[in-house]
């Protein structure tokens, strides 16, 4: 019996791997490429089951989790935030069709950028990685992360 891979045109798309690749998974191979090239060694917070599209080094904390889901049922966002900072997650990667999700409410993240607690790192369609923006509720001691000077890279 033939698999998908194993006709010609799969094993072979007569393009570059990367090119077919975006060309079948769009925007999310974009995402995981930005991620794999810039965030080695980093904690990213998300939704995204994919683990094994990322480098080995990068730790994917899932929304899931159970250290993530002791939060669900803090009332202060400030609370939540310093619980994600205690966890050592820096960055959280919204994935498209989350939006809609009922873990992004659980997780009490859907309002977060208005509230200027996730800055905007990189977006690629409906794909956004955003930055923790812990000195928000941090005292000037506490400060340790680089400035949040952060901006969209690249907005397709």
């Amino acid at each position: 019996q033939e698999t998908p891979m194993m006709l010609a045109a799969m094993r072979r798309p007569g393009m570059h791997k990367d090119k077919f690749l975006e060309w079948v998974f769009g925007d999310d191979i974009r995402m995981t490429g930005y991620i794999n090239a810039n965030m080695k060694n980093e904690v990213i917070l998300t939704h995204d089951n994919r683990f094994l599209l990322y480098d080995p080094s990068i730790r994917i904390i899932n929304m899931d989790d159970a250290e993530v889901q002791k939060t669900w049922e803090m009332i202060s966002d400030e609370d939540r935030l310093k619980a994600f900072r205690d966890i050592g997650v820096r960055y959280y990667l919204r994935i498209g069709m989350e939006e809609k999700h009922q873990i992004l409410q659980r997780a009490g993240l859907s309002d977060w950028e208005s509230k200027g607690y996730l800055l905007r790192r990189y977006q690629a369609g409906d794909n956004v990685l955003f930055k923790f923006a812990y000195k928000s509720i941090m005292s000037p001691d506490e400060q340790t992360f680089p400035d949040e000077d952060e901006v969209i890279i690249n907005v397709k």
